[in-house]
Order: structure tokens, then C-alpha cells, then sequence
């Protein structure tokens, strides 16, 4: 999904948009197992 997207689907469904910079996937595949940036919204 492109940012656009997101960002629309976020508004529609009267949430947050949060986008982390230069994260890319969110997937072990990825290397990403914590997401540290996140925590600050839970």
C-alpha cells in the first residue's frame, strides 16, 4: 500500500497514522523484531 493509501484508511477509520522512516516491512524476514518506536503509542 502506498502511503496515500494508508493515510486515507486512516482518516476513514478514525485512527492513527504513524509512519517510521526508512522502516521499511515490519518482518522478521526484514530483520525487524521489535519496533521500538512503537511503544511510545501503547
Amino acid at each position: 500500500m502506498t502511503t496515500f493509501t494508508v493515510e486515507q484508511m486512516t482518516k476513514r477509520l478514525t485512527g492513527k497514522f504513524i509512519l517510521v522512516k526508512d522502516a521499511g516491512h515490519f518482518t522478521e524476514k526484514f530483520g525487524i523484531t521489535k519496533i521500538g518506536q512503537l511503544l511510545e503509542f501503547i
